[in-house]
């Protein structure tokens, strides 16, 4: 299936990113699915979730001790885009590389 038939069919939420447009569906398992012109990603925050497993905390340790907003964390239980300033409180605080907490599907 082409994107834009993707597109169309879903009815797919259009957000302008700068010069380009971007389209983002929610799937199931709280994951979003990302449309930048012909390519679809989905932001998956496994590796984080793992982490924390690792580390016997839970989300609300992120905000308790990190000093993440509930917003942001939430959006990360959704699968949607974080600032690169959280994600490197995050990596700096666990001592990892960002690709050990988030990571990028190519459909």
């Amino acid at each position: 299936m082409s994107i834009s038939t993707y597109i169309k069919n879903l009815g797919l939420c259009k957000k302008n990113a700068g010069h380009k447009n971007f389209y983002y569906h929610f799937l199931e398992f709280n994951v979003i699915l990302i449309i930048v012109g012909d390519n679809m990603i989905q932001i998956n925050y496994d590796g984080l979730w793992k982490i924390l497993i690792d580390h016997n905390m839970k989300k609300k340790d992120l905000h308790n001790e990190l000093n993440i907003g509930t917003g942001t964390i939430a959006k990360m239980s959704k699968g949607e885009p974080v600032s690169m300033e959280v994600l490197a409180k995050i990596c700096y605080a666990f001592k990892c590389n960002i690709e050990d907490i988030v990571r990028f599907v190519y459909e």
